[in-house]
């Protein structure tokens, strides 16, 4: 994260630092076991898809119903 940029973006006062959890502590009972965001990257493409298959059909279906059919 660019924390300059970041504290310029936002509101409030942003302190030059940041506090992580050391990986090998159960401080408080938190655990720190992050899922990588790449390991998931499948469902993401398969959310892309699956929501331009939509766009795809509500066109589709517009049209179909907006476009008048001209009598012969």
């Amino acid at each position: 994260m660019d924390m300059p940029r970041y504290a310029k973006a936002v509101p409030f006062v942003v302190l030059p630092f940041v506090i992580r959890l050391d990986a090998s502590s159960q401080a408080g009972g938190f655990s720190r076991n992050w899922i990588k965001p790449a390991e998931r990257i499948e469902t993401h493409i398969g959310y892309a898809w699956q929501w331009w298959g939509f766009s795809v059909a509500l066109v589709a279906i517009w049209v179909f119903v907006n476009v008048k059919r001209e009598e012969v």
